[in-house]
């Protein structure tokens, strides 16, 4: 059977009436971590007006030597935190899907070994693929999988990012690094007119998009 989630609802929780409208997608130039390096366009997402308890603070990083801290939508795993009870202060969106728009299992989407296909282990083993492998000339390390409560907001705020990336547009099904179990974690539908998370199979093969705390 597969597990389906509406995101409505969450997001209603998530973002209180009384904090709905401060959040804010920005184009932005970034010379990134190399004072040296031309300006380039970039997506930055900042949520502005969200309660305090619902934010990560500015400079948390979420990644742990290139993958983002394992956990699953409504508890850590391990000692871990869990990263997927915030969203943080502000973080990137990557100008074009991982792997040039190639398709990827969940582990490789990570950069992670293949066993973190089928485990529920705190460390997964690193590996040089996904978001752990992508690279821009301004921000050549850093990125990450997204959260599934990311993913929801890049769903929400889709029309501006592709407005500011129309080569790089959002499409078709992607991974959150957000899991459910062992076998399985949140994917959603960037086709899809209401927004939709879907609980799949880690070898599954879907799209990533990274972004990058900042």
């Amino acid at each position: 059977m597969i597990n389906k989630l509406f995101i409505t609802a969450i997001v209603l929780c998530l973002l209180p009436a009384s904090a709905a409208f401060g959040q804010q997608l920005k184009k932005e130039q970034l010379k990134g971590t190399n004072a040296s390096n031309p300006e380039s366009t970039y997506a930055v997402f900042y949520s502005t007006g969200m309660p305090e308890s619902a934010v990560w603070p500015l400079g948390m990083e979420l990644s742990v030597n290139g993958s983002t801290i394992r956990h699953t939508s409504l508890d850590a795993i391990g000692s871990n935190i869990n990263v997927n009870d915030k969203v943080p202060f502000r973080f990137i969106i990557a100008p074009a899907d991982g792997g040039s728009g190639a398709t990827s299992t969940w582990a490789a989407a990570m950069g992670l070994n293949t066993s973190a296909n089928s485990n529920l282990t705190p460390d997964g083993v690193g590996a040089t693929t996904g978001c752990a492998d992508y690279t821009t000339t301004e921000f050549p390390s850093g990125w990450r999988l997204p959260t599934q409560r990311e993913m929801m907001l890049m769903w929400l705020f889709r029309e501006g990012i592709n407005t500011i990336y129309p080569v790089g547009a959002l499409s078709d099904q992607y991974w959150s690094a957000t899991e459910m179990d062992a076998d399985d974690a949140w994917s959603l539908d960037f086709t899809e007119t209401a927004p939709e998370s879907t609980a799949s199979r880690k070898t599954s093969t879907y799209k990533y998009r990274c972004v990058r705390d900042y």
